[in-house]
């Protein structure tokens, strides 16, 4: 997964996803982002199918992570799903087809 903005200004950090419900989802990553600020982000939930979830959320908990934690990162995220759309792609024929779900 990528975290692609803050407060509208645009990033690109690698996280991970470590717990995803319908109202919200925990990430791992190595940036320190505090509570309150706003994110736009990228999960790849099925990479064997071309389908990701977009969305956008405000950080509402957020903690150092554990020492030892698998894969190594700094910090826990918890982010709410406010707004999000599900994008499935697939190539035919060099063509790439998508189709959107909000």
């Amino acid at each position: 997964m990528c975290i692609t903005a803050i407060d509208g200004a645009a990033v690109s950090i690698p996280a991970y996803t470590a717990n995803i419900s319908r109202t919200g989802i925990l990430f791992q990553c190595a940036r320190d982002i505090e509570v309150g600020h706003r994110l736009d982000y990228v999960i790849d939930l099925y990479p064997d199918c071309s389908v990701q979830l977009r969305g956008k959320g405000r950080v509402v908990r957020w903690a150092a992570a554990p020492s030892g934690e698998q894969p190594a990162v700094g910090y826990l995220l918890a982010v709410t799903l406010e707004a999000f759309e599900c994008i499935r792609s697939a190539s035919v024929h060099g063509i790439t087809l998508t189709e959107q779900y909000v």
